[in-house]
């Protein structure tokens, strides 16, 4: 996964005048936990050889500019990884101001907005109702609420940042121009912190707890800020898909317990994958024959040869890709051809490419 773009995007951390005291040390709890979100995933992309670049109190104006741009040298076999905690809904998210206001972007309007990135494009959204953007189900049409997250609210110290929240947007009403499922589409390949119909809880200031979990199955140790092994990799495979993702943290969350009272918490919440169950590496040192559909015919046919990598994939200065497996090697043109060969046949079309001698 070298050379990978990674954007992390968080909602506004603004505390406006406005405020009651109370406000004030609820929202800073939300702004404190959703720092440490962007430090673990910053964390976590490293490890994994993918560049960060973060977005904080954005306008969606500066949101569109900057997918444009970040991503502009992307071709089609590029991954790039976007991860994203805000407040939502289950017709969006609310990650972009306007003026002094966080409004919501439609998943419709989102899936617009990101279409613009050439290749594959790994989501991750820490946001309640967030599931709604990959379940599988009839189109359910519903109404965008325009939401100021800085009005004042009647909220205790100690309710938990949601509860303080996301009540102005938790019943959302229909209306005929939203749909769900918008990110269920081939090109994308999608993580959510909860279910449609389920809120993305967590009150500790050390991260939310499935970003965290997150970044340990991918091979990152959020609190000592170190690499370890792969934890969703249960297999050993070397990689982890995003249904090891969503395993490995549907287990973690039970055992999850109040840093105050020692007691397990009990969320009633789950993370959930787009596609499900598929063998499409996100993190880690992925075989070739995994990540491009175009040998797929040389893995699916010779299956003994390009069963399991021996080698990393390396690039040459031309851009050419290749990668050994026990008995072949699969290359990758910088024009985008693929193909796969047995050790021999790979030998001879190198002798024949090699320039006669003087």
């Amino acid at each position: 996964m070298n050379n990978s773009i990674g954007l992390i995007i968080t909602a506004c951390d603004q505390i406006t005048p406005n405020l009651t005291s109370a406000q004030c040390i609820t929202l800073q709890r939300e702004f404190a936990r959703r720092a440490k979100n962007r430090e673990h995933i910053s964390g976590m992309f490293g490890r994994n050889g993918i560049t960060t670049h973060t977005l904080v109190d954005t306008t969606l104006d500066n949101f569109k500019n900057t997918i444009t741009d970040l991503f502009k040298d992307n071709d089609e076999n590029c991954i790039s990884y976007i991860y994203i905690n805000c407040h939502g809904s289950v017709d969006g998210l609310a990650m972009v101001l306007d003026g002094d206001k966080t409004v919501f972007i439609p998943y419709t309007e989102l899936k617009g907005i990101l279409n613009v990135i050439k290749g594959t494009v790994v989501l991750m959204i820490e946001a309640c109702h967030s599931g709604e953007s990959i379940t599988a189900k009839k189109a359910t049409l519903r109404r965008m609420n325009k939401v100021d997250l800085s009005a004042p609210q009647d909220v205790s110290q100690d309710v938990n940042m949601n509860k303080a929240i996301i009540s102005a947007f938790a019943a959302p009403k229909r209306d005929p121009r939203l749909r769900s499922a918008e990110l269920r589409i081939d090109k994308y390949k999608v993580i959510t912190a909860c279910h449609g119909d389920e809120n993305a809880w967590g009150d500790h200031i050390v991260g939310n707890d499935f970003t965290n979990f997150w970044c340990e199955g991918a091979g990152w140790d959020y609190m000592n800020n170190s690499e370890i092994g792969m934890m969703a990799d249960a297999s050993g495979k070397g990689y982890v898909t995003l249904q090891d993702l969503c395993d490995y943290s549907n287990e973690q969350i039970n055992n999850v317990k109040n840093p105050s009272t020692g007691t397990v918490e009990h969320y009633y919440q789950n993370d959930m994958c787009y596609p499900e169950n598929s063998d499409f590496p996100v993190f880690g040192t992925a075989p070739m024959s995994l990540l491009s559909t175009a040998i797929e015919k040389y893995y699916k046919r010779y299956q003994e040869i390009f069963r399991s990598p021996i080698g990393q994939v390396v690039t040459l200065p031309d851009g050419t890709a290749c990668q050994q497996y026990e008995q072949g090697v699969i290359v990758r043109y910088p024009n985008g051809k693929v193909e796969g060969f047995t050790r021999l046949s790979y030998v001879l079309n190198q002798l024949r490419q090699a320039p006669p001698k003087s």
